[in-house]
């Protein structure tokens, strides 16, 4: 669990620095505040994610096997994994519903030339493929935590044991 923790956590610093130098260094060449939003977007959830996951490994690090009670250890890690697997997956959530925010910033721009209706298709339509594909993937298990579930059976397998 600390190792995927890290390898998230090197993931939500990555994009808080990438967003943050697009941001300062205003590489696409942004006239308006508003070109901005998407970017500010990233670089807030990866600032979320990263406080979750520095919270989610200080506190693995305090979990230790309670004078040979491995059923209490493991209940707090249940609950502890599956307190972080939620707040995580909005995280995430978050991410996908930022990076389809990603046509915001033309809505000024266009507004002249497609009117209301080219506006809300060329915001509208990535929103709807991340809804979509936010959809395919609750359905197929995608969010599914495997650690989680590797924990309760252990825990099942304790509780067939007493």
């Amino acid at each position: 669990m600390m190792r995927e923790a890290r390898f998230a956590t090197v993931i939500m610093m990555t994009i808080m620095l990438l967003f943050s130098a697009i941001i300062l260094g205003n590489s696409f060449d942004y006239a308006q505040s508003v070109h901005y939003v998407p970017a500010v977007c990233y670089c807030l959830i990866a600032g979320i994610g990263l406080f979750f996951l520095s919270r989610h490994t200080w506190e693995l690090s305090r979990i230790t096997l309670h004078s040979g009670n491995l059923y209490q250890t493991l209940t707090d890690l249940i609950r502890l994994r599956s307190q972080h697997t939620k707040l995580m997956v909005g995280v995430w959530l978050g991410g996908m519903l930022a990076g389809s925010l990603i046509m915001f910033p033309t809505v000024a721009r266009k507004f002249e030339d497609q009117g209301l209706a080219g506006i809300l298709l060329s915001v509208g339509l990535p929103l709807c493929l991340v809804l979509i594909a936010l959809g395919l993937a609750k359905i197929t298990g995608f969010f599914t935590d495997r650690y989680l579930n590797e924990l309760r059976e252990q825990v099942n397998e304790l509780e067939e044991l007493r």
